[in-house]
Parts: structure tokens; sequence; C-alpha cells
């Protein structure tokens, strides 16, 4: 869900001869994203760098606040916050390369009470989804598409990398 962002800097000339001091609406942004990458040693090196790919090309149009990029395996490696101006991202080392555990991640948001407008979750689709549909909308990128892995919550959408 999109939120409208207001600039109090620049006031909006529609209400100034009003006497209306209001603030100058600047479109509507995104918030928080959390972006997961499975960095499971199933996950090879040149299938990291399309995600990164990927990752920016959804960035770019997004336009998020602030982007959580979180590298898992079956625990968290790593976790880096990147704003709008440090696009595009320029990650080129995994983190990792253990088995594969969704959980860690859905854990560590709550943990950290984040509260993303939605997680992206980059994998190969194996592992175990047997844990609790979180309150965010999630969406599954397939980078193994076609496997029959199924979600128990979220989309899935395929990305044969």
């Amino acid at each position: 869900s999109r939120r409208t962002v207001s600039d109090w800097s620049t006031p909006s000339r529609r209400h100034l001869h009003r006497g209306y001091y209001l603030p100058t609406n600047k479109g509507s942004s995104l918030g928080e994203v959390a972006i997961a990458i499975d960095t499971s040693c199933s996950v090879t090196k040149e299938q990291f760098q399309h995600m990164i790919a990927e990752i920016n090309r959804i960035m770019v149009k997004l336009k998020p606040e602030k982007l959580l990029i979180i590298h898992c395996d079956d625990a968290i490696a790593k976790v880096t916050t990147y704003k709008p101006r440090d696009f595009p991202i320029k990650e080129t080392t995994m983190y990792g390369r253990g088995y594969t555990e969704f959980k860690p991640v859905f854990d560590y948001l709550e943990k950290e009470k984040i509260k993303p407008t939605c997680l992206i979750y980059f994998t190969d689709m194996w592992g175990d989804f047997d844990f609790p549909k979180p309150r965010y909308p999630v969406l599954w990128i397939n980078t193994d598409y076609p496997n029959n892995q199924k979600p128990t919550f979220g989309k899935v959408i395929g990305l044969n990398i």
C-alpha cells in the first residue's frame, strides 16, 4: 500500500490565497520494502547476480523510502538497509552458503518490529514453509522455475535464471 508523501518546506499554492499553509503533495511512496535473498549452497553466484539485477529493476520502479536486503541460508547472514540515493545496489558477495530455512527472515522482521509494506523473497523454493503467515504480503520469486515447491502463503512468480 502506498502512502502520500508531503513536503512542508514548499507550501501548496492552491490554498495560500485562502490563508492556509498546507504541504505540497509530492506523490506517493511505497514505504519500507524487505527483500530476502536465499544464499544457501544451492544458489549459484550467477543466480545471485541475476537476483541483484532484478532487485535493481524492481526498486527503480517501486521507489521505496527504504529497502532492507536480508541474506539468509539457515540463519540471517547479513542485513543491509538502502535508501533511494543508494540505487543501483552493487552487492557482489553472498553471505551464508548453508542449507535453506525461510523462517529466520520472518522471525528477524518480527523481532526487530519491522513491518514492511511487503516482503519479496528470492529463492529456489527448496525449503520448509511450515510456519505462520505474516501480516504483510509476501511475494516469492522462484529462481528454480518450474519446480513443484509451493509455499503455504503468499504469491509466487517464476523467474527462470
